[in-house]
């Protein structure tokens, strides 16, 4: 699975659940969306198959939610998602 197809299917997730991907995080870098575990950590399985946290769902939606509005293209999504994981903010061009 990739970022691009966990955005594509965003409503369907549920909203605890978790992103993880492999890195370097990039657009086609390996993801998997998974419930925390007991501890509220990323399952100890998931973190043997190389998967690093990346993002909670309902921060994935709060990010995407800034574009309502917008026609903006599920790749500009996915660059914005791995921009705000890494920085913690938004991009320049979101306020544009």
């Amino acid at each position: 699975m990739r970022l691009n197809d966990i955005v594509r299917d965003l409503s369907t997730i549920e909203q605890e659940w978790v992103i993880c991907m492999k890195r370097p995080w990039g657009e086609f870098a390996e993801s998997i969306v998974v419930p925390l575990s007991a501890s509220l950590t990323v399952p100890q399985n998931v973190k043997e198959q190389g998967f690093d946290y990346f993002l909670e769902i309902s921060v994935v939606r709060e990010v995407v939610g800034v574009l309502k509005g917008k026609h903006i293209s599920e790749e500009d999504k996915v660059k914005l998602l791995l921009y705000y994981a890494e920085n913690d903010a938004y991009p320049d061009w979101v306020y544009s």
